[in-house]
């Protein structure tokens, strides 16, 4: 398997995507998947003053050191649904 590496994207009116895909996943018989969690303006806000407590830098850096560069240091998911932030979830898988 090759470990993508997380983004994150703004949109204009606040909210945010983070995602990630991996390549070559041995338990998608050799598929690709990719996972995103879309967060409205205020469950971005949330997010932010959550992280700023432990991390610092900009958005990206402090989701890096709390998730990792692979979003496999600790499960982004999990952590949102702890922390009471709302996201919406996608999850795509292509078959070889």
């Amino acid at each position: 398997m090759e470990k993508g590496t997380f983004w994150l994207e703004s949109k204009p009116n606040g909210d945010i995507t983070i995602g990630i895909e991996d390549y070559d996943v041995e338990f998608f018989d050799g598929g690709d998947h990719e996972m995103s969690w879309t967060l409205d303006q205020e469950n971005t806000k949330k997010l932010e003053d959550i992280l700023s407590r432990t991390q610092r830098g900009s958005l990206a850096n402090m989701i890096e050191k709390e998730f990792g560069i692979h979003l496999d240091k600790k499960s982004l998911r999990k952590w949102l649904d702890e922390n009471d932030i709302e996201y919406k979830y996608f999850f795509w898988t292509s078959y070889d």
